[in-house]
């Protein structure tokens, strides 16, 4: 799912196939990464920027469908795709935080459109002015444990749904639990690890901070949750009060 998806959903009955087409294009690009890897054999890629590794594998899987003879045109689209991936991923994390400062502080109106958009050009500055070279990998895990809290969060919304629809809830609560619990123990060893590994205010430290920052997050959402379907009988839950 992107920030996209809602809209392409005009009623319910959408929700399957954009959710099952997403999920089949999420498959694909996981299954074209993993072959990219196999093509690209690891003694060659030491020292090479990852984008010009993607690029170079997807160059050379095109040509097995466009000919050798155009093997630049291949590597430049691949290198192209990358940057996309990165700037999608950028875009996100810039949007995801404006929404969340707005909603935890509960900022509307004018002030919360002017720090929305305060909160936006500030974050990435801030990233930029503490963020060494080769930060990026100290912050891909962290970025990937967040998405997939991200996904626990989604079906825990939507079980508190269900629940209150008088619906089947094994289907969404079960993967709930288990993605929550994985990932809230990824979280947990990323705090210790990497506040161990700090020296002083350094992205070390960040990155502890901020995992520790989303865990106690996803625990009050998930009390909260608790606490509100206790206090409503199955069936009366509004949607405002969900």
């Amino acid at each position: 799912c992107s920030g996209t998806t809602s809209k392409q959903i005009d009623k319910e009955s959408h929700t399957k196939a954009v959710g099952y087409g997403a999920m089949l294009a999420e498959g694909f690009v996981a299954f074209i990464a993993l072959v990219t890897i196999m093509i690209v054999a690891s003694e060659t890629v030491k020292g090479i920027s990852p984008g010009k590794i993607y690029g170079n594998g997807i160059g050379e899987f095109l040509t097995i469908l466009i000919g050798k003879e155009n093997l630049p045109f291949a590597i430049t689209f691949g290198a192209m795709a990358f940057s996309t991936f990165v700037f999608d991923t950028l875009d996100v994390s810039l949007r995801l935080g404006r929404y969340i400062v707005q909603e935890l502080f509960g900022l509307k109106g004018k002030l919360g459109a002017i720090t929305g958009t305060l909160a936006t050009i500030v974050v990435p500055f801030i990233c930029v002015l503490i963020a060494p070279k080769g930060s990026w990998n100290d912050f891909w895990t962290l970025f990937g444990a967040s998405n997939q809290l991200l996904a626990a969060l989604t079906l825990l919304s939507i079980t508190a749904w269900l629940y209150q629809a008088r619906q089947r809830i094994a289907f969404t609560l079960l993967p709930m639990l288990f993605v929550l619990a994985i990932t809230l123990s990824a979280l947990a060893s990323l705090v210790v690890g990497n506040f161990r590994a700090a020296n002083g205010f350094d992205i070390k430290f960040v990155n502890g901070l901020a995992s520790l920052v989303l865990i106690v997050l996803a625990i009050y959402l998930v009390i909260t949750a608790l606490i509100k379907l206790r206090g409503e009988k199955r069936g009366e839950l509004t949607a405002e009060n969900a």
